[in-house]
Order: C-alpha cells, then structure tokens, then sequence
C-alpha cells in the first residue's frame, strides 16, 4: 500500500490526470495477483500458501509501466492536457453551484484541489477562462484599501 500512495497515486494527480477512468485501474495489485497465481500454478503449488515474493512484485510494477506510458501516450493523442482539465474541474464548480459572481479569492477556495498546487496555478486557470470569455474579472478597493477581485460569469455559460 504504500508503494501506490508514494509512487502511484501522485502520477495518477498528475501525469495520468486526463486519463482518470483508466488511471484508477493502474495500481498492478492484480496484475501482482494474476502473476503470482500463474507461477503457483506452473510450480503445483497452493497460492494461498505462498507469499508474493519480490520478483513478482516487480514484474507487475514494470508492466504497469509499460501500460502507464502507452496509456498516457493514447490519451495524449485527443490534445487533452492538463491545463484543459483544470479549467473544466473551475467550470464544474461553477455550474454545480450556479455561481454567477464570486470573489476570486472565494473561488480559489471553492476549487482547491491536487490540481491547483498553488495559487499561481490557479490564477493561470482563471487567465484562460478569462481569455476565452467564459468569465471577466472586475477589481475594485475593499476595505483597508485592499484590491479586490470580482469573477463574474458569462451568462450564456448556463444556456
């Protein structure tokens, strides 16, 4: 387990972010089981009886990175990257909560994710939204003088 929360789970955040539905998938622990079973079988042995050796474990490991690669590659032929992924996951919370106008600060709230690693990051996002007119930024002074920015929702993003 923690060989998948160190080595797997952070590629499936990031490197396999566009490809969720096969990224899940990836982990090897049955590929390890399918193998360990076939070696039990071929020795007449019980593979309940017999640990996982090593071996096993790695040969699963490295076909599950050939699998990765390959599935990372088909999934970068539809041109979907991360940056498009990052602005669906904004657009989502958007129309789940049919939010019409927000504090930027507010919205980087609402959309902290593993996707936005800082808030840098997130402001990229909200630039590409903003380029392609499915929002506008409007700044004004708060209190204390402070800048604030309001997001404002194209309303034809709900028709």
């Amino acid at each position: 387990m923690d060989f998948y929360n160190d080595n797997i789970e952070p590629k499936l955040l990031t490197d396999m972010a566009f490809c969720k539905d096969w990224g899940g998938k990836y982990h090897g622990q049955l590929l390890c089981g399918i193998i360990h079973c076939i070696k039990c079988a071929l020795n007449g042995v019980n593979p309940v009886e017999v640990r996982v050796d090593i071996d096993t474990f790695c040969n699963s490991v490295e076909i599950g990175e050939y699998f990765c690669e390959q599935t990372i590659y088909a999934y970068s032929l539809g041109n979907v990257d991360i940056a498009t992924v990052k602005v669906e996951s904004v657009l989502n919370k958007i129309r789940s909560k049919y939010i019409t106008q927000i504090r930027q600060n507010d919205l980087h709230h609402l959309c902290r994710s593993v996707l936005f690693k800082n808030t840098q990051n997130f402001y990229e996002t909200i630039d590409m939204l903003e380029e392609y007119k499915y929002i506008r930024r409007v700044t004004s002074k708060g209190t204390n003088n402070k800048t604030v920015t309001d997001i404002i929702i194209n309303p034809y993003f709900f028709s």
